[in-house]
């Protein structure tokens, strides 16, 4: 087909459609117009991450730095559409100029906007860029934000879905974030300050818990009882949790829709068995911080639509009784007891087994119950020789391996 021939706006339709990066690079061979339309339409741009990043250069280095990047944004005239800015000193004068241009310059494109270990960054600033930036759809700061009394107009973040916060301290600020992204459904959220940036990531939470669809809590905190009773999750699909204290049970009520789970932290027989009522799982990943022993565990039978399964840090538990008809992805630290048995009513097709006092025999006996698994990972598993490697060869449809001692 000869593209020339065709009207501009259907050109440029089928340029549209070429979604991989190196062919789009190649298309862009052909000739000047090509080149333009392959490279700065908005459909590659969303496939392109500016990153800015002026780590251990001093202020005079960024200063230069940054005064050329204003050039190039003036003569290039990109609409970038994903933005990120690394370990940037905004504390310098023409680099907090850059980022209200280049917000400017993008404020129809850009849909997501990162601040990674950033300084010098303070509320005011931060506020205008956001209201600059009307069609945002992600925010994530990583960085400490400043806290100045600085009036700003009240604006809102109509398609912002997706807001990721390292909370260095306790402010108003994030009050203020979260007030006008009235769309949020996926929430990220990590503390480090103890139990008072804990009610604030906790009323963040509560504010927005009957939208959300993804959510994702590290803290160094607890939750008690009563906030986790006030919670409710009617759209939650997707949930970590990463605490220091003990996981309370009360948080995983009312997750009608809930598929996917990872906990880390202190967990305990009340938590399994507030995990194993959550009918919808599909994955759940279980690490936990100090060796337990599970006297409850049979209770994960009723988790009948489970396919992937992590556990970690569980010392003592047993398979005996327990049916997952639809597991397909294991990864244990420890086999535990019935474990041969289990595998006889399963249909495993990927295994991993990690930090493992398995010996040969055992791993002779497992091979007679793993005819379809495709992909085994031994790792840290000591015990286990070259003697007992030969085993595998019963394993009639195993394509990937991996083994470490």
């Amino acid at each position: 087909m000869d593209l020339s021939a065709l009207p501009l706006e259907l050109t440029w339709m089928i340029l549209d459609q070429v979604k991989s990066l190196p062919h789009r690079k190649n298309g862009s061979l052909v000739c000047k117009a090509w080149n333009r339309m392959l490279l700065t339409s908005r459909k590659s741009l969303e496939t392109v991450n500016l990153r800015i990043c002026s780590r251990n250069r001093g202020p005079e280095e960024d200063e230069k730095l940054f005064n050329e990047l204003c050039e190039i944004m003036v003569s290039s005239n990109r609409n970038y559409v994903n933005i990120e800015f690394f370990y940037v000193n905004f504390e310098i004068p023409v680099v907090r100029d850059f980022l209200h241009f280049i917000v400017t310059v993008c404020s129809e494109s850009i849909k997501s906007l990162k601040f990674i270990c950033c300084y010098g960054l303070y509320r005011s600033d931060l506020l205008v860029v956001l209201r600059t930036a009307g069609n945002l759809e992600d925010l994530h700061l990583q960085s400490r934000v400043g806290y100045d009394d600085i009036e700003i107009e009240e604006f809102k973040l109509p398609k912002l879905r997706k807001l990721t916060l390292h909370m260095e301290e306790t402010n108003t600020f994030y009050q203020g974030i979260c007030l006008s992204a009235m769309q949020l459904r996926e929430l990220d959220i990590k503390t480090r300050d103890g139990c008072q940036s804990v009610r604030q990531a906790v009323a963040l939470i509560q504010r927005f818990c009957t939208q959300l669809t993804k959510l994702s809590l590290d803290s160094e905190g607890s939750l008690t009882n009563e906030e986790c009773d006030e919670m409710e999750f009617p759209k939650l699909t997707t949930m970590s949790l990463k605490i220091s204290g003990p996981i309370n049970q009360s948080i995983f009520r009312r997750l009608r829709r809930l598929k996917n789970l990872k906990i880390d932290g202190i967990v305990t027989d009340e938590v399994i068995c507030a995990i194993s009522k959550i009918l919808s799982l599909e994955s759940l990943s279980i690490r936990c911080k100090s060796l337990m022993e599970s006297h409850k565990f049979v209770q994960m039978t009723f988790l009948k639509n489970l396919h992937t399964l992590h556990l970690r840090g569980i010392s003592k538990f047993s398979w005996n009784n327990v049916v997952l008809p639809k597991l397909t992805n294991l990864h244990v630290n420890s086999t535990g007891e019935g474990f041969l048995e289990f595998l006889k009513r399963s249909n495993l097709t990927s295994l991993e087994i990690h930090d493992s006092a398995m010996t040969n025999k055992q791993l002779k006996r497992m091979c007679r119950h793993l005819s379809q698994v495709q992909r085994l990972e031994l790792a840290f598993c000591g015990h286990i020789s070259d003697s007992g490697l030969k085993y595998l060869n019963q394993l009639g449809k195993l394509t990937e391996l991996w083994h470490s001692r």
